[in-house]
């Protein structure tokens, strides 16, 4: 595969038309009132939250695989260096570590 700076990669192109198609079923889950809740009712609420405070964004700390995988696709950030996670090998305890770090670096 040769790669070329001036056109879009055949599979970027098919990860972003794949990810507008889930769009809007992720988001009929995340509308529904469950009671007792599900998983995606507390996401939509921080997401609410999230929104609410507009800029500067807070920062999103989360772990555990699930409220990973949910949050990046919930829990938009659109600030770049506000979601921290356990990341790639799925670090168990960095969360701690990560709100003190926050706290430290950003303290408004």
């Amino acid at each position: 595969m040769i790669f070329l700076f001036d056109q879009e990669p055949p599979l970027r192109e098919a990860i972003l038309k794949k990810s507008k198609d889930n769009a809007p079923k992720m988001e009929a889950q995340i509308a529904k009132d469950v009671v007792p809740f599900n998983f995606l009712t507390p996401m939509r609420i921080i997401r609410d939250a999230i929104f609410g405070v507009g800029s500067p964004a807070p920062v999103v700390v989360s772990e555990g695989a699930n409220t990973m995988d949910v949050g990046r696709a919930v829990l938009v950030q659109t600030e770049h260096r506000t979601r921290l996670d356990a990341g790639t090998w799925g670090t168990i305890g960095v969360v701690l570590g990560y709100c003190i770090a926050t706290v430290v670096a950003c303290p408004d």
